[in-house]
């Protein structure tokens, strides 16, 4: 039941991400379109529930409706496991507990939204260089979301996480350059991290769901590409294969 329920919305999230548009005009909405996919992989990843046969012993109950209880409890407490985890210098805890002051939801508890906080604790965990504070950073950068707006700021924060390999970030500067909101519209760079993308999601997407999550990638990559000439595309095709190659590090440098 809980793979189940975490693999039914995590599909959910990531087809939607997908899917959309990405109009930038639409505000924090958005954002919450930009983190969503990866805090829900990271969030899923920090949940340490005890096993169903031994709550169950515990409870004297049905193993599944015991699984249901754990889990449920397990989502309540998160709040409070990811802050103690984050006080104690976890980076990881540190976004995610970011995360949560940015949406208001932590787990199945809402809390109070915090920009300051958001940001702050996005802040300490970029410093330890974990990659989803460093792109939560960008994102509230590029909103003003607990900061100042500072597109520039925003760019780079994409720009150095997309080059460690952070899907997250190789879908939005392929969105940011090609509609031009905090940079000047670029189909070219656009088209190469589209590709980037594909291909990324064709070694790295487990199989269940790979389908959707390629299908989705190359029809982004394949309408961006409507837009460059044959020429631009043989030039792009060489900056793609450096990417690759280079594991990104000197991808568009």
């Amino acid at each position: 039941m809980r793979l189940l329920w975490r693999g039914i919305l995590l599909k959910k999230v990531w087809w939607e991400d997908y899917e959309s548009n990405m109009d930038h005009a639409e505000g924090h909405n958005n954002m919450n379109r930009y983190l969503i996919t990866p805090f829900i992989i990271f969030s899923i990843l920090s949940f340490f529930t005890p096993t169903t046969q031994t709550y169950a012993q515990g409870l004297n109950e049905d193993p599944l409706i015991a699984e249901m209880r754990s889990e449920a409890q397990q989502r309540y407490d998160y709040y409070d496991k990811i802050k103690i985890a984050a006080e104690q210098g976890d980076a990881q805890a540190q976004a995610n507990l970011a995360y949560c002051y940015f949406t208001a939801y932590c787990g199945s508890r809402v809390i109070d939204k915090n920009p300051l906080e958001a940001f702050r604790w996005a802040e300490i965990s970029s410093k330890q260089e974990n990659l989803f504070g460093l792109y939560e950073l960008g994102i509230f950068y590029r909103y003003g979301f607990g900061v100042t707006k500072n597109y520039k700021k925003s760019l780079e924060l994409y720009n150095l996480t997309a080059r460690r390999g952070l899907h997250a970030s190789i879908f939005t500067l392929r969105d940011e350059y090609r509609l031009g909101q905090i940079t000047s519209i670029d189909n070219f760079k656009s088209y190469i991290w589209a590709s980037v993308a594909v291909q990324l999601t064709d070694v790295k997407i487990s199989s269940k769901y790979k389908y959707s999550f390629e299908a989705s990638a190359i029809h982004k990559r394949d309408e961006i590409e409507k837009l460059l000439n044959r020429s631009e595309i043989e030039k792009a095709q060489l900056e793609i294969d450096k990417c690759i190659s280079s594991n990104l590090i000197n991808c568009l440098d």
